[in-house]
């Protein structure tokens, strides 16, 4: 199966910068609160943003402004997106001048621009334009405990939380994809009789940013039964004491303790296989 008819088969999440809403008409999904944190969050009173790892700083952006970021080759630099609104003029201009206080959507400031900045990308619809800028940003001026991973960590910590109502606020404000194993596994053309045990699995799934892989998974949540089985991930993520396996495509799985060893086993190998010919 090649990359494009797998596409076919997951479902594209259309990624935005703006804050989420609750959604009622979706699957399990939660009422949204403000225990877990929408987007990953700058921690550092002034964060600059540069050109390129190292380079000239183009803006700032403050302490708690909400943001999208991936990891560079470089494991102290990540690559940054931040949504800011926008007047009409620099909606016409296709850009933001030297010296502008940078604003979000609710008109608190959150930075300001060192050099004039053309937008990634800009929504010019509705009495509320906003813009993106991009760039490059120091790691440490991430807050970790923003960071889905980390976020996903710390909540299986605890055993009680290993399950669907433990991590279903994540799974709604995350917007993960949800199917049947079921589903996947007919639609597949390596579909084997030996992985019909997986049938009843459920997965969630969240879209990488569109920053680097859109379209592919980050990480995805696994249960049988409403119970947490496994998490496969992209990036760091590790639980104290519990197995991990190597896939295809720089992703490792993570076995929940109570798995059932046949289960565990015929998961890997699928997940391997999925992954082989995803990257074929």
């Amino acid at each position: 199966m090649n990359r494009q008819a797998l596409f076919l088969t997951i479902p594209s999440i259309a990624l935005t910068l703006s804050l989420g809403s609750c959604d009622p008409n979706r699957l399990k999904r939660a009422a949204c609160n403000d225990q877990t944190p929408l987007k990953e969050e700058i921690q550092t009173d002034t964060c600059y943003v540069y050109d390129s790892i190292g380079g000239n700083a183009l803006f700032s952006i403050y302490a708690g402004t909400q943001i999208e970021s991936v990891p560079t080759d470089n494991p102290e630099w990540n690559e940054l997106a931040v949504t800011v609104a926008i007047s009409s003029q620099e909606v016409s201009s296709n850009e933001i001048e030297e010296g502008k206080v940078l604003t979000n959507q609710e008109k608190e400031k959150i930075g300001e621009v060192y050099k004039t900045q053309n937008f990634w990308d800009k929504d010019k619809n509705g009495s509320q334009p906003v813009g993106i800028l991009r760039g490059f940003i120091k790691k440490r001026d991430i807050d970790p405990n923003t960071i889905i991973e980390n976020i996903i960590k710390k909540r299986c910590a605890s055993v009680q939380n290993r399950n669907l109502s433990g991590m279903e606020e994540i799974v709604s404000k995350y917007d993960f994809v949800y199917y049947q194993f079921d589903s996947l596994l007919t639609n597949l053309d390596f579909y084997k009789e030996e992985y019909k045990d997986l049938s009843d699995i459920e997965e969630y799934i969240l879209e990488d940013s569109w920053l680097s892989d859109p379209g592919a998974d980050r990480l995805s949540l696994l249960f049988l039964q409403e119970q947490l089985i496994a998490i496969v991930h992209k990036r760091p993520l590790e639980l104290d004491n519990l197995p991990t396996f190597r896939l295809p495509g720089g992703r490792r799985m993570i076995i929940l303790p109570h798995v059932n060893e046949t289960i565990a086993d015929k998961l890997v190998k699928f997940k391997t296989e999925f992954y082989t010919s995803f990257f074929d």
